[in-house]
Formats: structure tokens, sequence, C-alpha cells
């Protein structure tokens, strides 16, 4: 899950009426920084791509997620498998900027 700047501030990410969130951080980054898309690993036949996507919650209209596609373009989220998820995690941890340190 992920916050839009447009409708929120970077802050607004950890607001909870259950405090949940309490001692999390909050990361920053570009739309532009996700990946256009992954080539396939060994493991795997098929190309990537990430984008974001509006999915507004009742209490949080900024609420968006990013999403991953095949590159035949199938419309739908698809799981991707541990392997790119892992290089996607260290693909955008290389390009987020930390606003708030976790704490605890």
């Amino acid at each position: 899950s992920v916050n839009r700047q447009k409708y929120c501030e970077p802050l607004d990410v950890l607001l909870s009426e259950t405090n949940e969130f309490q001692g999390w951080g909050v990361l920053s980054f570009h739309v532009q920084d996700l990946p256009p898309e992954f080539p396939p690993l060994p493991t795997q036949s098929h190309r990537y791509r990430f984008f974001p996507r509006h999915v507004p919650l009742e209490n949080n209209y900024s609420h968006s997620e990013i999403w991953v596609d095949r590159l035949e373009n199938t419309g739908q989220y698809v799981e991707p498998g541990s392997g790119v998820k892992k290089l996607f995690r260290a693909y955008l941890s290389q390009r987020v900027i930390v606003v708030k340190q976790a704490t605890g």
C-alpha cells in the first residue's frame, strides 16, 4: 500500500483510529521510480511490469497499491513469485527517501 501525495501529506499514511501504526516509519518515492519492467528470472518465464493503481479506502481517499502485471498485459493483478518480489524490493530500496524513521 502507498498513498498518493496529491491527496495527502506523507505522515497521513500512519493515521489510524486504533493507533496500529505507532512506531512505523514512512518512505517516499516517485511513480517514475517504479521499475518499468523486470525480465524473467531463471525459474520464471514471464516478464513483469509495475504500476500504481488508485484504490481509495473509506477513511483514506489517497490509498493506492503497486500492482504487478505480466508484460502480456492481462489488465489484472498478477501475483509475482518470491524472486520477483525480492528483486522489486531491492530495486525500490535504492530509490526511496526516508520521511520518518521507524522507532522501536
